[in-house]
């Protein structure tokens, strides 16, 4: 892992550092930052975003789980 930006993330940002990182089954979990949900957009990934009170997302993802990953 590494920083992708230091200051405000723009999805160009991400699209340099994931790039065509992605698989058909990619499912991108975060906040709902923007720059995130424009990327993901524009990726065609799934995106499953929190808002940063929640800790759980449908039932199924959860803050801690996800962060163990990364």
């Amino acid at each position: 892992m590494s920083v992708v930006r230091i200051g405000r993330l723009k999805a160009k940002d991400i699209e340099r550092k994931i790039g065509s990182r992605n698989g058909n089954y990619v499912i991108l979990v975060s906040d709902k930052y923007r720059s995130i949900k424009s990327f993901a957009t524009n990726n065609k990934i799934n995106h499953v975003n929190f808002k940063s009170s929640e800790h759980v997302k449908d039932n199924v993802y959860h803050v801690q789980t996800v962060n163990s990953m990364a």
